[in-house]
């Protein structure tokens, strides 16, 4: 995908690059408005031809690459959104259901008297 994206890139820019600088060598410095410029008077048939084609396949081409990347960031943003939200579902029910099933656990001691007996070697009974 990243070498289709490149090479229409590559593509894209050669075109305005030619079209600028056939532009920039036509008219000079004194563009206003380079459409209004480009005329069939001014250029002839062949140049006025070429530039048209070359501005309609510019257009064509770089406007769903401006759109592509904000596209793939929405998408990936939802994926994210949605990878979070499965994580958070799956948490819960690991510890609703932990919760539900788990056996209560009373400590007693072994010896009431003995306070090291109490904290090290307690008695598990399970109710």
């Amino acid at each position: 995908m990243r070498k289709v994206t490149r090479t229409a890139l590559m593509i894209v820019l050669t075109i305005f690059l030619t079209v600028a600088i056939t532009g920039y060598l036509t008219f000079g410095s004194s563009t206003d408005n380079l459409l209004t410029n480009f005329t069939l008077e001014k250029l002839g048939l062949p140049a006025f031809m070429t530039i048209n084609i070359a501005f309609l396949i510019s257009s064509t081409a770089s406007f769903p690459l401006m759109f592509f990347q904000a596209r793939n960031n929405i998408y990936g943003a939802i994926m994210l959104l949605r990878k979070r939200l499965n994580q958070k579902k799956e948490k819960k029910a690991t510890n609703m259901a932990e919760s539900k099933g788990a056996p209560v656990v009373i400590t007693l001691p072994s010896d009431e008297n003995d306070t090291a007996a109490q904290s090290n070697s307690p008695t598990q009974l399970g109710i």
